[in-house]
C-alpha cells in the first residue's frame, strides 16, 4: 500500500474487501495512493475537502447506486471524472452512465486488469477539462497576490461559478415578524435587505489549510467571490445598498381558513439567497502543478421568503408558504 496521503483516485464500493483490491490494483501498477470508501456521504466529504480528479464508482450499492452518487459528486465539483464499476453491465445501465457524465465502464469479471489504465486515462481527462475551463473563465483572485499578503508560491483564480439553487433558504435564519391574536388588526410588513455573502461554515476549517493561508486572512475571500458572482449575475444584483420595504396590511385571524377556528397566526420571514458552487484553481509557480477547491457560497439578493403557522382551538397547527417578497 502506498503511504502518501494525498490522494487523487477514490474507489468505491459497498464491499469493503473489493473496493480495497481494486485500490490495490490501481497503487500497484501506477505508483499513486488510491482511497477505498464504502459509504457514499465520507464520499461526499472528501469530494468536498480534498483534491479529489477520478472516482471508480460500483454501479450496485444498497444505499445509493453509483449513477446516484455521482449526481451529487457533480453537484460538489463538476469536473471528476468518473470510471463505473458493474458485476453485469447492461446496455441501458451503460448508455445511461454515459449520458450523465461517466468516461468509461469496466466489467468486473472481463476487464477488471484495465482498471489501472483507464485511471491513466480519466486523470488526463481531468486536466482537459481543466484547460477547456480556463479558457471560458478565469478571474484572479487579486487580494491573494505577494505584495499584500505573502502568497508568491501559489496562483489562486476562480474558474467556475454555477448556481444550485436560485432561491435558498437557511433554516436557521427564519425570524418571527409578528404574532396576530386579535380577530382582525392592521400591521405595517416591514422588511430589510443588505448585501451578504457566505461561505459554507462546513468548508471553512477544509479549505483554510489547502488554500494556503492563515485563519485571519480567510474573510478576504469573500470581496473577491462579492465582486466576481455580482459581475457575472449582474441582473440579480442591482443594488448593494441596504433597502427597506414597508406596507400596512390588515390581517383577519379567520382569513384562508376553513377547517375549524384559528387562536393564533405567526407570521415568521427569511433572508432569501442564491446558492453557487463555486470552483477556485490553485496553482504552485515553482512546478505548475494544480488544484481544484469547491466551495458552496450563498448571496443575499433582494428577497425575502414568508411563512405563516395556524394555530387552532382544537389543539392542531399547520404551516402555510406564503411566498417570495420582493424588497425593492
Amino acid at each position: 500500500m502506498m503511504k502518501d496521503n494525498n490522494y487523487q483516485v477514490i474507489v468505491v464500493d459497498d464491499d469493503k474487501q473489493a473496493a480495497r483490491a481494486f485500490a490495490e490494483l490501481i497503487e500497484a501498477k501506477l505508483k499513486i495512493s488510491v482511497r477505498s470508501e464504502t459509504e457514499p456521504n465520507e464520499v461526499l466529504k472528501l469530494v468536498a475537502g480534498e483534491n479529489i480528479k477520478v472516482i471508480v464508482l460500483d454501479q450496485r450499492m444498497p444505499e445509493l447506486s453509483g449513477t446516484e452518487l455521482y449526481k451529487k459528486i457533480k453537484n460538489i465539483n463538476p469536473h471528476i471524472v468518473a470510471l463505473m464499476l458493474t458485476g453485469e453491465a447492461e446496455r441501458k445501465e451503460v448508455c445511461d452512465a454515459i449520458s450523465i457524465g461517466y468516461l468509461d465502464c469496466i466489467v468486473e469479471k472481463n476487464d477488471i486488469q484495465s482498471l489501472p489504465d483507464k485511471v491513466v486515462i480519466a486523470l488526463a481527462e481531468y486536466e482537459k477539462r481543466l484547460t477547456k475551463e480556463e479558457k471560458a473563465l478565469s478571474i484572479p483572485l487579486y487580494r491573494w497576490n505577494f505584495t499584500k499578503n505573502g502568497f508568491f508560491r501559489y496562483k489562486y483564480e476562480i474558474i467556475c461559478i454555477e448556481i444550485l439553487d436560485k432561491n435558498y433558504v437557511y433554516d436557521d435564519k427564519w425570524a418571527i415578524e409578528y404574532e396576530l391574536k386579535a380577530s382582525e388588526e392592521e400591521i405595517e410588513d416591514s422588511y430589510e435587505y443588505e448585501d451578504e455573502i457566505i461561505i459554507s461554515n462546513n468548508l471553512e476549517m477544509k479549505h483554510r489549510g489547502r488554500l494556503s493561508f492563515s485563519s485571519k486572512l480567510f474573510p478576504t475571500i469573500k470581496s473577491d467571490l462579492d465582486s466576481a458572482i455580482s459581475e457575472q449575475f449582474k441582473d440579480t444584483y442591482k443594488t448593494k445598498r441596504a433597502k427597506k420595504h414597508k406596507n400596512k396590511k390588515i390581517y383577519k385571524l379567520q382569513d384562508g381558513i376553513t377547517d375549524g377556528k384559528a387562536i393564533r397566526k405567526i407570521f415568521e420571514r427569511s433572508p432569501v439567497y442564491v446558492k453557487y458552487n463555486v470552483l477556485i484553481r490553485k496553482t504552485c509557480r515553482f512546478c505548475n502543478s494544480t488544484e481544484i477547491i469547491p466551495l458552496e457560497v450563498c448571496k443575499r439578493k433582494p428577497y425575502v421568503s414568508t411563512r405563516v403557522r395556524i394555530y387552532y382551538s382544537d389543539g392542531r397547527n399547520t404551516q402555510i408558504n406564503t411566498g417570495i417578497i420582493s424588497i425593492i
